[in-house]
């Protein structure tokens, strides 16, 4: 092999070399980062909000992936999930689809408000529009929201220490209408297209029709 060969091998194995560190480094890096978020995400889950603040912070969207699942995490502390769907509601891009599976009342009332909450400032699209109709549709007909409906271990335990039924019931019907006002709201923001929704999946519901018309402004 000629000189000028051995040199331009020489060089191109240098590159190769130089490359596989340079990639190497920076997986590496990638599995560190990777380990914290989970970390993160961990301790945050468990009330530490502080945790999920930090998560918050990491510019990357394997960071967001980390805050949807926390925001939908049931084990999760009521905090820990507000504070995470109080920060997705700061980013450039929202996958309203997720907080749209929030506003459902199997979720704990904190969780439904943030989420309504976050929704009414970014914007309420179709889905969004249509679950706040289907929650709206299951309260005014009495399906209890989740905080509504405990197990009866959990009214025993509650009442073995607060034995004040009257005031539970009171709580609970503060929420039921906070919890109205929320999805009114969403869909008074967009009236159009709750009109639309109404007529196009609730035909055989004129009470309901008429019900959510009568609160809802003109399109």
């Amino acid at each position: 092999m000629k000189r000028p060969e051995l040199v331009v091998l020489a060089i191109l194995v240098v590159i190769s070399l130089v490359v596989s560190a340079v990639w190497a480094h920076r997986w590496q890096a990638h599995v560190a980062q990777s380990e914290e978020m989970r970390a993160l995400y961990a301790f945050g889950s468990g009330g530490d909000l502080d945790k999920v603040k930090r998560l918050s912070e990491y510019p990357s969207p394997e960071a967001i992936q980390w805050l949807e699942k926390l925001a939908q995490q049931r084990d999760a502390t009521g905090d820990s999930r507000v504070a995470a769907i109080t920060a997705l509601g700061g980013k450039a891009s929202l996958n309203r689809a997720v907080l749209s599976r929030l506003l459902r009342i199997d979720q704990p009332f904190v969780v439904r408000h943030a989420a309504a909450g976050v929704l009414e400032q970014r914007g309420c699209d179709d889905l969004c529009i249509l679950t706040a109709l289907y929650e709206l549709n299951a309260i005014w007909k009495g399906q209890p929201a989740i905080e509504a409906a405990p197990s009866t271990k959990e009214l025993e335990r509650k009442y073995s220490v607060h034995p004040a039924p009257d005031l539970e019931r009171r709580t609970l019907a503060e929420l039921r209408d906070k919890t109205e006002q929320d999805y009114l709201k969403l869909l008074n923001a967009k009236a159009c297209e709750t009109r639309k929704a109404l007529t196009k999946d609730y035909s055989a519901e004129p009470a309901f029709i008429e019900q959510v018309q009568s609160k809802v402004g003109p399109c």
